[in-house]
């Protein structure tokens, strides 16, 4: 039971970046517009519509399908939309910070493997689909039909988030990060810790009030 708690509360963590990507195909386009082909505009509003009823029959298979029809379209930029593909705009969006500025490399890195993963558990369900309803339960096969959208190295957005991973990976280690601690004066007794001050003479005092405590813990308790 711990173990399942465990994966259960993993692929809660990992399907929010999921959720952030269909609520904001949900969201109505007033400001900021994201095209859509007319087929995968159909996939949003059948599930927009089944969301009356969160319960009921075919929510899961509609978001099934919109997801796997979103990430087995081939996007191209053109002049006017330099970002066709919804996942990407979403993962710059969910790496947006309050003052403006977008996160680090190293912190971009856990949000595209989310991504990565429920990509990868995405197209595994639509295997198992393909077995049932198509190559009459011919797992390679259905495993063929696929594959080029869960791969690198094929024009897919599974493969545009690898070679982000990629980049994101190479910049976040050859990158040096701000120190932790530093000292405020050139006597070395008052130093900054995670933006916390803190001051030699008082973690004195704090090590001679615990002895107190503890010699009257001792003698008396």
């Amino acid at each position: 039971p711990f173990h399942q708690h465990q994966v259960d509360s993993t692929l809660d963590h990992y399907v929010q970046i999921v959720t952030c990507l269909l609520a904001m195909l949900l969201r109505p386009q007033r400001t900021y517009r994201i095209p859509l082909p007319s087929h995968l505009q159909a996939g949003v509003d059948l599930f927009h519509q089944l969301l009356a009823d969160p319960q009921g029959p075919g929510v899961t298979q509609a978001i099934h399908s919109l997801l796997i029809s979103l990430w087995k379209e081939k996007w191209r930029a053109s002049e006017n939309n330099k970002m066709p593909c919804p996942t990407l705009r979403c993962l710059a969006l969910h790496t947006l910070q309050r003052d403006g500025s977008f996160k680090g490399p190293k912190d971009v890195t856990q949000s595209i493997a989310h991504f990565e993963h429920c990509m990868r558990l995405t197209f595994l369900f639509e295997i198992h689909r393909l077995m049932e309803d198509v190559t009459e339960g011919d797992e390679e096969k259905a495993c063929n039909m696929v594959q080029p959208f869960f791969v690198e190295k094929s024009q897919s957005t599974f493969n545009s988030l690898r070679t982000l991973q990629h980049i994101a990976s190479t910049m976040a280690y050859k990158t040096r990060g701000l120190p932790h601690l530093w000292w405020k004066d050139g006597t070395s007794t008052t130093m900054v810790y995670h933006g916390q001050e803190l001051h030699l003479e008082k973690v004195h005092q704090a090590i001679v009030t615990m002895e107190t405590q503890l010699v009257e813990i001792w003698e008396k308790k």
